[in-house]
């Protein structure tokens, strides 16, 4: 059988709300030579049907069924049966531009870079006008660098994002790299873990992603106390990478976001009558961000170490106040 160009990985999760407008932006891109392996992490609801459906009806499209093991799990199980030359990881409740497949491969040819990065739009109900700009920038040698560093302390910075779904990878440079078993946080390492491997990237001019914010999203700001755990977990694991000293500090800087996350929502948890303290699973979160942190605690700011001793004193309302913008 002839590899495809690109296979499209996508971990499915009780996604049943999502999955029509998905596999429709899937159906309606302009290539053809892609392949689609959505992995079914044990859903619940009524998504299984829909995937059955869809793979009697385009044989693109390849289902995968697994118990549940979490999205880091679920994107591992992909990595390991995509079958094309390159691949691209998108999420649930996200959908691809008519044209993004077709760019993401032009861009590719014409620049020679094993990794291609498209632009994102974030939209909440309604998806974005269509943004097809030519053109691309190529981010190489110093350069590079200092995109990468820029990103790990802003992960929304400039064009280059830090999750890893608006990206193509080439197989043969990538293919072998995996996710972090962590509950949630799983980009903060799987990104700078592929592209510390290269030593350049194109940048495209056009919007080849449709970010779905809201509820369903970590990056909103409601992030529940299980994900600041593992997100925090991911930036101490990507900052015990072998790699140069200044991308280790950028990292024990973007540490300080689980600090703050700790002030504006697990406190916030903790301080309201009958939730934190009735969640077994909260409750070991919050330690587990401790455990984390804690070690690197002379590493940071007065003002971070503070709010850390507040915390762990038990004073909650003071470290609410202290963690204010």
């Amino acid at each position: 059988m002839t590899s495809p160009a690109l296979s499209i990985l996508c971990p499915v999760y009780n996604a049943l709300p999502f999955l029509t407008e998905l596999l429709t932006s899937l159906r309606r891109q302009t290539a053809r030579d892609w392949e689609a392996i959505l992995v079914d992490d044990g859903s619940r609801d009524e998504s299984q049907a829909v995937l059955a459906e869809t793979i009697r009806a385009d044989v693109r499209f390849r289902v995968i069924a697994q118990r549940n093991a979490g999205i880091c799990g679920a994107r591992n199980r992909a990595l390991e049966a995509l079958r094309g030359r390159a691949f691209m990881h998108l999420d649930q409740d996200d959908i691809l531009p008519p044209y993004a497949v077709e760019v993401l491969e032009q861009g590719a040819r014409e620049s020679g870079a094993a990794l291609v990065v498209g632009r994102m739009c974030p939209f909440s109900e309604t998806p974005p006008p269509l943004d097809a700009s030519p053109g691309y920038t190529l981010l190489e040698g110093a350069r590079w660098r200092e995109e990468l560093i820029a990103a790990i302390t802003n992960p929304l910075h400039g064009g280059l994002a830090f999750p890893s779904w608006n990206k193509r990878y080439d197989r043969a440079a990538f293919g072998a790299f995996r996710f972090l078993p962590v509950r949630y946080g799983d980009d903060t390492y799987y990104t700078p873990l592929t592209h510390l491997a290269v030593s350049r990237a194109c940048l495209l001019n056009a919007v080849t992603y449709f970010w779905r914010t809201g509820h369903t999203s970590g990056s909103c700001g409601t992030c529940s106390p299980v994900w600041i755990a593992g997100y925090a977990q991911a930036l101490a694991q990507a900052a015990a990478l072998p790699i140069e000293p200044r991308f280790r500090r950028a990292y024990h800087r973007a540490l300080m976001t689980p600090f703050k996350w700790v002030g504006h929502t697990l406190i916030r948890f903790w301080i309201a009558p009958g939730t934190v303290r009735r969640n077994a699973e909260a409750a070991q979160a919050i330690r587990e961000v401790f455990a984390v942190l804690l070690p690197r605690a002379l590493e940071l700011p007065l003002k971070w170490r503070l709010r850390l001793w507040v915390m762990r004193r038990g004073w909650w309302r003071l470290a609410q106040m202290l963690c204010r913008k």
